[in-house]
């Protein structure tokens, strides 16, 4: 059964693009026009807000989007590592009326700072 609801294919990252708020800073895993990925270090205790508000931040030139509304469509830990109170984790969400400033910087981001690599799908990373 095919369970795939996105609507944009998924560009994957380049290495060094943070994505951040107050309470995650992690790495960008993947991005399109409607959401992203990114992994973070997170205890269980880090609270699963549907909605919260990010930031990307790409190292290798000024690129900045602040407070790009969010919903978390999946939070997961990665079964790569022994349990513990701190965990990598994968984090999925899906970009809520972003502003049209926003979506041009999405855009833009997209066609310039992420190699040319899409897929429609998941790439294959093993989290619970």
């Amino acid at each position: 059964m095919n369970t795939e609801r996105r609507f944009h294919d998924r560009i994957l990252a380049t290495s060094g693009t943070l994505v951040f708020n107050n309470m995650i800073f992690g790495d960008l895993i993947d991005i399109s026009r409607s959401g992203l990925s990114f992994t973070y270090r997170g205890d269980k205790s880090l609270s699963m807000d549907d909605f919260l508000e990010l930031d990307i931040l790409c190292g290798c030139d000024a690129f900045f989007l602040r407070d790009i509304p969010c919903k978390t469509i999946s939070d997961i830990r990665s079964l790569s590592e022994p349990a513990s109170v701190i965990t990598v984790r994968r984090r999925g969400v899906q970009f809520i009326r972003p502003s049209e400033t926003q979506v041009a910087m999405l855009d833009h981001f997209c066609s310039t700072h992420a190699p040319k690599t899409k897929y429609s799908r998941r790439p294959h990373i093993t989290f619970a």
